[in-house]
């Protein structure tokens, strides 16, 4: 019933969303600026975003794109009538996300950002306990090393930056665990080549606090500390986590800790969950969380 036209064959792509498609045996086309085939499974090979979107006949568009082609990629697909998905950050600002979902409702097709981390079952365990005790503040820490001078990650033009690419997470993460606004939101940006490296956040709820570290430029760190009123569970590799791979979730009460495991297909769950949303025709059902989110980047992007 669901076949997916892929728009850009990003390093997602290449090492996620493809693998989990074809062990699921979802048909996929392909949409690329280059003319070479790259890839056996897809069942066509477009040499050209506007060739798939008029020659695929797929019902579902996801574009993996540098971030500063979003929009005006999504915008072509919901008109094209596809239901669209686009790699995070799915637009730049709130203007354009309200131009589409504008289009998404003419069209009555969904629109989605493809921002999964939280499909996890770890992530879901995590969001379960804290509806049984109150959260007293949630550390997080996503850090990488340097990206390449030559990648999207380190190109102004493109969108790239810290911000870009991992303000989506600070937005979500802070969504899923506060249920109301901060009172109070700090930041401390730094900057490499006129584009941000690395930056700091410290959000103030009213019995409650969120630390964020998130870098371009340091050492490999990826993980979620939340401190519950008499207890402490710390997440591991919480924003990319590899598919199927076990992951140690630690519950840490007093002297004592406690370990779980847990294994999932983020891109999975997400991907079946869209296929759902899309049979019952609920094509407003991303609206809510991706206009909350939306509002955290653009305080994050204001410097």
């Amino acid at each position: 019933m669901f076949k997916i036209l892929i728009i850009g064959y990003s390093s997602l792509v290449k090492r996620r969303i493809i693998a989990t498609l074809v062990r699921k045996g979802i048909p996929f086309d392909i949409a690329s600026r280059s003319k070479k085939r790259k890839d056996l499974n897809a069942e066509n090979w477009f040499h050209g975003y506007d060739q798939g979107l008029k020659k695929s006949n797929a019902n579902i568009a996801y574009i993996s794109l540098p971030n500063s082609l979003h929009y005006f990629w999504g915008i072509k697909a919901l008109k094209k009538n596809f239901h669209t998905l686009i790699d995070k950050p799915a637009t730049i600002n709130s203007k354009q996300l309200k131009n589409l979902f504008n289009t998404a409702k003419k069209k009555r097709r969904i629109l989605s950002e493809a921002l999964f981390f939280n499909y996890h079952d770890q992530m879901k365990f995590a969001l379960r306990e804290i509806q049984k005790k109150k959260v007293v503040k949630i550390n997080v820490n996503f850090s990488i090393p340097k990206p390449d001078e030559s990648s999207i990650l380190s190109s102004k033009k493109l969108k790239g930056g810290v911000i870009m690419d991992m303000g989506p997470y600070i937005a979500a993460v802070t969504r899923l665990f506060f249920k109301s606004k901060p009172k109070k939101m700090i930041k401390n940006i730094e900057f490499k080549n006129k584009i941000s490296s690395k930056i700091n956040t410290l959000f103030i709820y009213k019995n409650s606090s969120f630390f964020g570290k998130f870098s371009h430029n340091d050492n490999y760190q990826n993980f979620i500390e939340i401190y519950l009123k008499n207890k402490i569970i710390k997440l591991s590799r919480v924003f990319s986590p590899p598919a199927l791979e076990k992951l140690e979730v630690l519950e840490i009460i007093g002297n004592k800790t406690k370990s779980k495991k847990f294994s999932d297909d983020i891109f999975q769950n997400y991907i079946e969950e869209v296929f759902y949303i899309i049979k019952k025709k609920r094509y407003s059902f991303y609206k809510k969380r991706m206009i909350q989110d939306i509002k955290i980047r653009e305080y994050l992007q204001k410097y």
